[in-house]
This record gives structure tokens, sequence and C-alpha cells, in this order.
């Protein structure tokens, strides 16, 4: 994902102009900075060793309208070349963060605009643009 289109370039992205509208639950990873620590893993001590997580924001969003939150974040409209689905596409994902919420106690919780806006604004101030 990037915070800045590049010029003359278009936002290529499959949709369709359908019922079935692509959704996928898209997580803000920085509320789980406080869910453990990075600076010393060890899985060996871990409540939860060798574990993978399922990390999203547990609500699935239209692909399109995830698009239309980061161009209001970014104050410029995105050049899209909308495509009908492609082989291996799916209709819908959705991440069940109940394994997460159950073994280490966090339940992502930051609303997808927010999340949205926090990351443009660290991706602007990190590369200077």
């Amino acid at each position: 994902m990037s915070a800045s289109w590049p010029a003359g370039q278009k936002c290529t992205r499959q949709a369709r102009r359908s019922a079935v509208e692509r959704r996928a639950s898209i997580p803000y990873s920085s509320r789980m900075r406080g869910a453990w620590s990075g600076e010393t893993p060890n899985s060996a001590t871990s409540s939860a060793p060798y574990r993978l997580y399922n990390i999203g924001n547990h609500q699935p969003v239209e692909l399109l309208r995830f698009i239309e939150m980061l161009e209001r974040a970014l104050g410029k409209p995105a050049k899209k070349n909308l495509l009908p689905m492609q082989p291996g596409d799916v209709p819908a994902t959705y991440a069940d963060v109940q394994d997460l919420v159950d073994d280490v106690g966090f339940k992502p919780d930051t609303p997808l605009e927010e999340g949205i806006k926090k990351f443009v604004e660290w991706y602007r101030g990190y590369y200077g643009c």
C-alpha cells in the first residue's frame, strides 16, 4: 500500500459492479504494541509458542470503501482501473480474531478510518512526503 499515488499511475484493484462486492478484514497493527513485546521474543517461554494469529479488525469492509477512506486520508482521488473478478479471487475474506482474544487477551478495536488516517500520517512523516 502506498500513501501517495505515483504521478499518472492508476490504482488497479479487482472490483465488480454487482451485488457481491469484495470485502476484507483490514488490520491496524500499531495497536498490537501492547499485546506482547517483540524486543526479546522467545517462543520457549511464550504463553503461546509458535502460534500464528489472524489479526484483522473483525469487520469486513468493501474494497472500494477502503480505497475511499484512503483517498480521504490522502486528500486526493485514486485513478481506479476497475477489473472483473480474477481467477482465484474470493468475494469476501474475514479475520476471525477469537484465538487471538482467547490466547493473548488482545482484540483489535481501532476503527478502520482512524487506522488509515494514522497510517498515512506516519507514512508521510517517516518518508517525508
